[in-house]
């Protein structure tokens, strides 16, 4: 899929660039299938990706709402678009829309076209990697929800790659092996939480030249029991610490580091590499003074981080704080575009649905918007400004 897509964009990113020749709706219209039979065509594949994109840009959420929206801006949605046949889709019809669009098309194009279809290039940045849950698409009969695998860069917060997941909940993974090998990250710095905190996953990273940093809680308990032990009776290799106040609150991070090169664990983490143990403190103390909350985490890395070796501390320090900031996004997805809420009977809606809330992030930040909801309200309000920034990004 990437060879056909590539050969369109010319191998470059050019989201932002005026000279570039090709919108992102034209590119789409060269790349996504359509499995229809042609007769008795109503409605463009392309043209649901693109209103509905600009619906879920407006704050719009649910499949009822995107569909008013529609209705409401069908003037203004050809004009711009340059559908000028284009008709509004009815609630029914929609969702059976969604559900045709090859979700894998329309993630690889996206991230080609907005940025960084990565292959280890990262400049150095630290990378989260991270699952999220579409809690809307709980099948009634096993439980189990569609899911999203994902790469997000620390301080920029660039969704570098997305996947889908489906089935058992430990299938991600295996997801993330697969995507870190797929995407290079394997050979870059990456944070993970406890789920990955495995020998299979550690010792890939290990083994490519990476650099990981993953915590460990009770899903490996011999493991944990070494940290907690090292931390109790270990030589200190140094402390970091970090202050950040807001929200009526002030949250104090210390990160103590301890070398694990001697400390023995279980022979099949020999090719983690295990080489320094981080203890993260997390204080958090209400301005007000009506008490503080004290989290200490233990986070292990393949990089070895010496006495006196400041500046490496507190980028360490920096990434496992990073990694959590880069978790937020999942409250972005649910609060702002209320993701949690959406309701799907159908996987693939869900997927495709999932990757155009993605897009509106990865639009948002390119053109530096921090505040998403205000965001939101403008472009809702004001359709000039809402075609001036399309435009800029070369989205039409």
């Amino acid at each position: 899929m990437c060879v056909p897509i590539c050969k369109i964009m010319k191998n470059e990113s050019p989201a932002g660039d005026p000279s570039r020749i090709f919108s992102f709706l034209t590119v789409l219209s060269s790349v996504i299938t359509d499995p229809r039979d042609n007769r008795g065509k109503r409605h463009s594949l392309i043209f649901v990706i693109i209103v509905v994109a600009l619906a879920v840009m407006a704050g719009r959420s649910k499949v009822s709402s995107i569909q008013r929206y529609i209705e409401n801006k069908i003037g203004w949605l050809r004009e711009i678009t340059g559908m000028s046949d284009a008709k509004p889709v009815s609630r029914a019809h929609l969702p059976r829309l969604l559900s045709l669009i090859n979700w894998q098309e329309l993630s690889e194009t996206t991230e080609i076209f907005f940025g960084v279809r990565i292959q280890c290039d990262t400049n150095g940045e630290w990378v989260a990697v991270d699952g999220k849950t579409l809690r809307g698409t709980a099948d009634p009969d096993s439980g189990q929800s569609e899911r999203i695998f994902a790469g997000v860069t620390h301080t920029t917060r660039t969704i570098l790659g997305q996947t889908a997941m489906s089935g058992p909940g430990d299938d991600e993974i295996t997801t993330a092996r697969q995507f870190l090998k797929e995407t290079g990250l394997e050979k870059g710095k990456v944070t993970a939480d406890a789920l990955h905190c495995n020998p299979e996953t550690t010792s890939q990273i290990n083994s490519a030249g990476g650099t990981y940093v993953t915590q460990v809680k009770d899903n490996q308990p011999k493991l944990r029991q070494r940290c907690e032990t090292l931390a109790e009776e270990g030589e200190s290799l140094g402390i970091q610490a970090s202050t950040d106040e807001g929200h009526g609150r002030i949250e104090i991070r210390f990160a103590e580091f301890f070398d694990m090169e001697n400390v023995p664990v279980a022979e099949r983490w020999n090719d983690s590499g295990i080489r320094t143990l981080i203890v993260a403190t997390r204080m958090t103390c209400n301005i007000s003074g009506n008490g503080c909350t004290e989290e200490i985490s233990y986070y292990i890395t393949n990089e070895k981080i010496g006495k006196s070796q400041d500046e490496l501390q507190y980028e360490f320090l920096t990434a496992i704080r990073g990694h959590w900031g880069v978790e937020s996004d999942n409250w972005i997805r649910d609060v702002t575009f209320q993701e949690d809420k959406v309701r799907a009977k159908d996987k693939n809606q869900a997927q495709v649905m999932g990757i155009l809330r993605t897009l509106a992030m990865k639009i948002f930040r390119a053109v530096g918007i921090s505040n998403f909801q205000a965001a939101i309200e403008k472009f809702t309000d004001c359709t000039d400004k809402f075609e001036n920034m399309l435009r800029r990004i070369n989205f039409i």
